[in-house]
């Protein structure tokens, strides 16, 4: 695959929570068509960079665009219509609502609405296990099931590109190879964009093309995947090895 145009840039972004700064400086770059892994330790400033992108925690310096616009200071319920979405870590699903209920609430942007009941079609026939559980409380699925869910519930916008906030946590191994076999069926596929906020470096690494490494909120480490993956002290601060 080669990747085109810059789809996503994130300049020099300072964000975190009261008196606490949180990221520091941090800066990263996602083109079209790409897996891009952000990855390091827990409380390196993962999700807090995602929050950031998305709106949910406002950029305190530093300049964020999607797809050559100015987003830093965009509303995030505007995002998802504009064709950014975010899976959160844990996917926060509605537990007493049904399956088919969850993923119609993906579909609020007044294009996506437009469209609902062709979209949930598609999600049907991307997830064969979501057919089968439609009628089901969101809160009896299992974790894998609950995780496709939140990610088909995301692509119910109509995205075209998708930020995953630690998929693979809590998972068995047999599920955490199916959920990075459908992060890499969503990019090759289906042409999405991805950036993956991933823990588990070794798998992250595994299916991106790029990758930047989080560490207190400083972004120490950018390149591509398999160089990283194959890097010395890659292996043995971040993968065991």
């Amino acid at each position: 695959m080669t990747p085109s145009a810059e789809m996503l840039s994130v300049e020099n972004v300072t964000a975190g929570y009261g008196d606490a700064t949180v990221l520091f400086d941090a800066s990263f770059s996602v083109r079209e068509r790409e897996i891009v892994a952000i990855v390091g330790a827990n409380g390196a400033g993962k999700t807090t960079l995602l929050s950031t992108i998305v709106g949910l925690v406002q950029a305190r310096t530093g300049r964020i665009s999607f797809r050559g616009r100015d987003i830093t200071r965009r509303a995030a319920h505007l995002l998802p219509g504009d064709g950014l979405a975010l899976v959160p870590e844990g996917g926060r699903l509605f537990p007493f609502m049904t399956v088919e209920e969850n993923l119609l609430l993906g579909a609020y942007s007044p294009d996506s609405r437009t469209k609902r009941k062709e979209r949930l079609q598609e999600m049907m026939e991307l997830f064969p296990i979501l057919g089968e559980r439609r009628a089901l409380a969101a809160g009896k699925l299992s974790g894998g099931e609950r995780q496709m869910c939140a990610i088909a519930r995301a692509l119910m916008s109509h995205p075209v590109l998708i930020m995953l906030d630690e998929p693979s946590v809590g998972l068995s191994p047999l599920m955490v190879e199916r959920v990075f076999t459908m992060v890499e069926t969503l990019a090759r596929e289906k042409g999405l964009t991805i950036v993956l906020v991933e823990q588990n470096v070794t798998e992250a690494l595994e299916v991106s093309d790029r990758a930047y490494v989080l560490d207190h909120g400083h972004v120490v480490r950018g390149g591509e995947a398999a160089i990283l993956r194959n890097d010395r002290e890659i292996q043995e601060t971040y993968m065991g090895l």
